[in-house]
């Protein structure tokens, strides 16, 4: 299907329609080991809060691991939105790794912003 018929279609649902499309996708992702950065945006999409962070924190790793360091840190930005203000030690810790892949990326002056 062409992308622009697509994004049609997406737009005419209603909101509802949406998150519950979101969530059936990432559902059945999931049981296929589906890339975590689908995933997440899935959840995210479904307002799966919980599962979303797990997903982006996930991709951030592998982002990491293949040096990515732009992806990971888009991926930390997204995990500390779907964290909230909740659970400080948490929110810390994925401060730090969002500052760490940032810095790695060369965004020296963006590794210390929140």
């Amino acid at each position: 299907m062409h992308a622009l018929v697509r994004e049609a279609i997406y737009e005419r649902l209603g909101a509802g329609a949406r998150v519950r499309l979101h969530r059936r996708l990432a559902e059945l992702l999931e049981r296929q080991a589906a890339d975590p950065t689908e995933l997440a945006h899935h959840y995210l999409a479904a307002g799966e809060r919980t599962k979303g962070l797990e997903h982006s924190v996930a991709a951030a790793e592998g982002a990491l691991g293949q040096l990515a360091y732009e992806d990971a840190a888009a991926h930390y930005g997204r995990a500390l939105e779907a964290l909230g203000a909740t659970e400080p030690p948490r929110r810390c810790d994925l401060l730090l790794a969002l500052g760490d892949a940032r810095a790695r990326a060369g965004a020296a002056a963006g590794s210390r912003e929140g």
